[in-house]
């Protein structure tokens, strides 16, 4: 196995992790909103609160990491590009964008 074949492992299971992650808190949530009371006071009941807030954490941890991913990557490409390097250039990014 190359050095290319093993990113592109990383970057298919990583990816498929984050969508399988992100299918599972909707569905989470879609479930406690099937739960939720209809009686005043608390919408919800004070038990489903915590997968809740879980699921909601989920999410926004997801966000983040693609957040930060797009925003890690555009900024070294940016610098690249008023470096004068073109697309047909190898480069060799630095270690903490894929920390």
């Amino acid at each position: 196995m190359t050095l290319k074949e093993a990113r592109g492992a990383y970057d298919y299971f990583s990816g498929k992790l984050s969508e399988i992650v992100r299918q599972l808190s909707f569905a989470g949530i879609a479930v406690v909103w099937m739960f939720k009371s209809e009686s005043g006071g608390v919408p919800f009941d004070v038990a489903l609160l915590m997968p809740l807030r879980f699921f909601v954490v989920s999410l926004a941890l997801d966000l983040a990491h693609y957040g930060y991913g797009s925003l890690a990557w555009g900024r070294f490409a940016h610098v690249q590009e008023k470096q004068g390097v073109t697309d047909d250039h190898n480069v060799d990014p630095p270690d903490h964008i894929n920390w």
